[in-house]
């Protein structure tokens, strides 16, 4: 039997008049990767495939190469914490921190439930010196309503956001699928109605392709598709980036560290992957941190 082979990929379309826009995805392939790598449980696959689909849609709507986005939601209640970070370019990465100890079914009972309130932020990193931060707090509902209601209040631009990720009755993947509508700042008072109706009317269960998605919430319109962007599940941690976070922590850590007179492990939480720093290496981690504050003061002595 011929192994099915699925890509996942961001479809983006446009009405004639480039008043609405709209984006839909297809990340089964990596929503499964990422649940693989990771030994998720159902909720944990859930919630992380959900913000990875709109992390990889709103990933595909930044313009530079060397630009990024990440999106990271701190929650209160079983879920602490889920960052994804992506670019225009087809990469896209994320990872979940989830506390065992709780149990109760009501707080597992949904994504909205598990997170339980909190923050999200989202960071647009430019290439510039300083990134964009944006900091909201969550409300009460799923994902994909808290996303809307970020393009709402922070960015100002009318949205709709759907994110559906489906299992069976026995964890097995069925799909994953997302998508992003919006008006643009030229949208008449007849786009504006029109997409509030179709938004209102679609029925949304996931199942849909992305050309399904589109033709469903764009079919008021004419409109064309503009681009097709493949992505994948791709970390781009490295010893040496590991090495520079260790040098942020400060000499006092890392001067912890070399007492134990031990090589350290790190784990990259994107990809679980382990480098190990030998007490030599934390030793020229502490050499360079040392050497960096004496040229700061000197600089300042002057």
């Amino acid at each position: 039997m011929k192994k099915q082979i699925f890509e996942s990929f961001v479809l983006k379309g446009l009405n004639k008049s480039q008043t609405v826009r709209i984006l839909a995805a297809d990340t089964y392939d990596i929503v499964k990767e990422a649940m693989e790598e990771h030994n998720l449980n159902p909720i944990q696959s859930v919630a992380l495939g959900q913000l990875l689909t709109i992390g990889t849609i709103m990933g595909s709507m930044m313009k530079g190469s060397d630009e990024k986005l990440t999106l990271q939601i701190k929650g209160e209640k079983y879920i602490k914490e889920i960052v994804v970070t992506a670019n225009a370019l087809g990469d896209v990465k994320g990872y979940i921190i989830s506390d065992d100890s709780v149990t109760e079914p009501e707080v597992l009972f949904s994504v909205g439930s598990a997170i339980g309130g909190g923050r999200l932020t989202v960071i647009k990193d430019f290439g510039l010196k300083e990134p964009y931060n944006s900091h909201m707090e969550l409300g009460q509902g799923e994902i994909a309503e808290n996303i809307t209601a970020y393009f709402a209040n922070s960015e100002q631009t009318p949205t709709s956001v759907g994110a559906s990720v489906r299992l069976d009755s026995s964890g097995k993947l069925i799909h994953s699928t997302g998508y992003i509508v919006q008006l643009m700042p030229e949208a008449s008072e007849s786009d504006v109605e029109l997409i509030e109706t179709s938004v209102k009317g679609f029925k949304f269960n996931g199942a849909e392709t992305p050309e399904q998605i589109i033709k469903s919430l764009m079919d008021s319109f004419e409109y064309k598709i503009t681009d097709r962007v493949q992505y994948s599940l791709r970390c781009d941690c490295s010893s040496e980036k590991l090495w520079h976070i260790l040098k942020s922590l400060g000499s006092k850590e890392i001067r912890e560290m070399v007492k134990e007179n031990m090589p350290i492990e790190v784990k990259c939480e994107f990809c679980d992957k382990k480098y190990e720093f030998s007490v030599n290496e934390l030793n020229n981690i502490l050499n360079a941190i040392i050497k960096d504050k004496f040229s700061f003061s000197e600089a300042f002595s002057v």
